[in-house]
């Protein structure tokens, strides 16, 4: 599946001129959508660990948080009707229709970190 940005127009945070034309960013891309990108040499999508048969495998890019990643894998999962899997920081993160975003993120960050979020943000 291959999703269309959206084009926002905002203000500029430098000048603050109005017209500013930004594409939306997706945390999450469909195998479909990296090969669009960046061609076959991208990704190996297909290699992602533990993930449902079924399920469309996705790539998490640079720059997106686990929890944006969570809460898009939630909504496509839900928009195509089966499981998103994807990989995040060496961990198989499955997002499936009725998920709940927030657990999905503490349980990723419980299993990763050994510890809650609250607690990892504490000592910082």
């Amino acid at each position: 599946m291959i999703r269309k940005p959206k084009t926002l127009t905002k203000c500029c945070p430098t000048c603050r001129r109005g017209g500013w034309k930004v594409q939306q960013r997706f945390a999450l891309m469909t195998e479909e959508e990296q090969i669009e990108c960046f061609g076959k040499r991208g990704y190996k999508v297909e290699q992602i660990q533990g993930a449902p048969a079924n399920a469309e495998r996705c790539y998490a890019g640079a720059g997106g948080s686990i929890g944006e990643c969570v809460t898009e894998g939630v909504k496509l999962a839900k928009l195509l009707k089966k499981p998103v899997a994807f990989e995040f920081n060496g961990k198989t993160v499955v997002c499936r229709e009725g998920d709940n975003p927030e657990r999905l993120y503490r349980k990723w960050w419980s299993e990763m970190y050994h510890e809650t979020p609250e607690q990892s943000f504490a000592r910082r």
